[in-house]
């Protein structure tokens, strides 16, 4: 081997990697995916908007299939923060076609999880998120005021009724007078029965919310 190919190959190895998502496609670092899959969670399908009980309306900006899926399993699972990349692109692009969904809204409030989760897992995804929304849309963003009580089981587990039956009373608003008279969104990771938005919903209206719709960054179909 010369010695530019050893210096290359060192080069490859430091600098480069293949994508997590696809295995096949090389990335450089600190690029989180390959250009091809950050380009198909782009270009992925748009589900429309759902309304559960209550009127609760729910927007996504993607559905969770393919690349979508797999790069939010890997950021929740694998800790990987720079993958927030491709979900700011995602988000940006969604948030600029639907604007007029956003402009009333007074506060970004993330779905909560349990604090000994939050901590074993060390962040919370859709606190992540909101943040991003936050910054994006010039709206403040609250992640302290609505609260999980109950180490309920994983909802992955379960159909609809049990996960309504599951999550019933885990969530508390501490202070009401921080959601009082406000249009809150509320934004969590995926939206698979809606059912973990559902049960946030009574806790911030009985708080004296105006209105409460939601956004997640995917929803199964």
């Amino acid at each position: 081997m010369s010695v530019k190919q050893l210096l290359d190959s060192c080069i490859n190895v430091i600098f480069y990697s293949a994508c997590p998502l696809c295995g096949r496609e090389p990335i450089k670092h600190p690029l989180p995916i390959c250009r091809p899959c950050e380009e198909s969670i782009l270009q992925a399908r748009v589900p429309g908007p759902v309304f559960l009980q209550g009127g609760l309306r729910i927007l996504s900006c993607r559905v969770y299939d393919g690349s979508v899926k797999e790069s939010i399993k890997y950021f929740k699972y694998r800790h990987a923060g720079n993958m927030m990349r491709s979900f700011e692109r995602a988000f940006d692009d969604f948030t600029k076609r639907n604007m007029d969904s956003f402009l009333d809204k007074d506060l970004i409030v993330s779905v909560p999880m349990y604090p000994a989760r939050q901590r074993k897992r060390t962040f919370n995804q859709s606190e992540v998120l909101a943040k991003i929304l936050s910054g994006m849309l010039s709206i403040q963003s609250s992640s302290y005021n609505l609260i999980k009580t109950k180490d309920t089981l994983h909802q992955a587990e379960l159909g609809r009724r049990e996960r309504l039956s599951n999550l019933k009373g885990s969530f508390f608003v501490t202070r009401s007078e921080l959601f009082r008279d406000k249009n809150i969104l509320l934004v969590d990771d995926v939206m698979t029965t809606g059912a973990t938005l559902e049960a946030c919903m009574p806790e911030i209206v009985g708080a004296g919310a105006r209105s409460v719709s939601g956004l997640t960054l995917a929803r199964t179909m």
